[in-house]
C-alpha cells in the first residue's frame, strides 16, 4: 500500500488508520507485488526485511527476495 505522502508517527506504519477521513483512502494505491502460499513460506521470504527496510535501496533488496523465491508477480495494466 502506499500513501500519497510518506507516512510519519512512531510506527511509521502505510497501513490505513481507521480515524483516518475517507477522503485519504481515495488517493492510496495498492500493487501487488508477489503472490506467497503460507505464512512459513512468507516469514522465510522475507527474513531480514525489518532490517533491510532501513537501509538503502531497500525495495530492490525486497525485489530480489520475491524474484529469487520465484513469488514475484508481474504487474498487470
Amino acid at each position: 500500500m502506499r500513501e500519497p505522502a510518506p507516512p510519519s508517527g512512531p510506527t511509521r506504519s502505510v497501513h490505513p488508520c481507521p480515524h483516518r477521513r475517507q477522503g485519504t483512502f481515495d488517493s492510496m494505491t495498492v500493487a501487488v507485488v508477489a503472490h506467497i502460499d503460507g505464512r512459513d513460506k512468507v516469514e522465510s521470504v522475507l527474513g531480514g526485511w525489518l532490517e533491510a527496510m532501513e537501509q538503502p535501496n531497500s525495495a530492490e533488496w525486497l525485489a530480489e527476495r520475491l524474484r529469487d523465491a520465484g513469488v514475484a508477480v508481474t504487474p498487470s495494466n
